[in-house]
């Protein structure tokens, strides 16, 4: 997402956020804004990505489950 790569690069009047602190904001700050499943499906591949890069990981994520858990 487009939204990631802009929070994790460093501007002029900040400096860039972890990763970890850029999928904070974007899980508590823009659900409503993208399609939740698409968002949910992202935060988990990114996580999935940090926690073993070099491996080929499918992430485990009942979406369904976790949208309910956000209402």
């Amino acid at each position: 997402m487009d939204v990631f790569g802009a929070l994790t690069a460093a501007r002029q009047n900040r400096k860039a956020f972890t990763p970890f602190t850029a999928a904070n904001e974007m899980k508590n700050n823009m659900i409503g804004y993208f399609d939740t499943r698409i968002l949910i499906k992202f935060l988990a591949d990114a996580a999935a990505a940090k926690v073993a890069p070099k491996k080929q990981i499918q992430p485990t994520l009942n979406i369904d489950e976790m949208l309910k858990s956000q209402r």
